[in-house]
């Protein structure tokens, strides 16, 4: 069985949530959660919208031919806690090879390139951004 992306909502999310299932969903400014690096567990690929491990936040460390509307297009922050590299992709069922990440990296801005571009991931070193 494949396992699922996982999407956790901090504290303050949670309790958006209880006023509201949409507003805690869009991740509006002033009414977002703050997320932090510490959030993301061992052996995860970890993904966060905002810069600065901020923002609306996933992980998984298994393969995501689309990581879901909460979450395309949305990657700005990462976290490879994983012992294997992740490819990032472009469009669903990993097409456009975005680039590579080796296992440990964690970058808290992604370059303008690559930003909000995200929409698979995959364990493998099986594409390297050349351009």
């Amino acid at each position: 069985m494949r396992k699922k992306m996982t999407v956790r909502l901090r504290p303050l999310a949670a309790a958006a949530l209880t006023l509201g299932a949409a507003f805690a969903m869009t991740g509006l400014g002033g009414g977002a959660a703050v997320a932090a690096d510490t959030d993301c567990p061992a052996q995860e690929f970890c993904l966060w919208a905002d810069p600065g491990f901020t923002g609306r936040f996933a992980y998984s460390s298994e393969p995501q031919a689309n990581v879901g509307d909460y979450m395309n297009d949305r990657m700005t922050s990462y976290w490879n806690r994983t012992d294997n590299w992740i490819s990032l992709y472009m469009d669903d069922n990993f097409e456009v090879c975005l680039y590579s990440v080796a296992p440990g990296d964690k970058v808290s801005d992604m370059p303008s390139w690559a930003n909000d571009a995200t929409t698979s991931f995959r364990p493998g070193r099986f594409c390297r951004w050349t351009g």
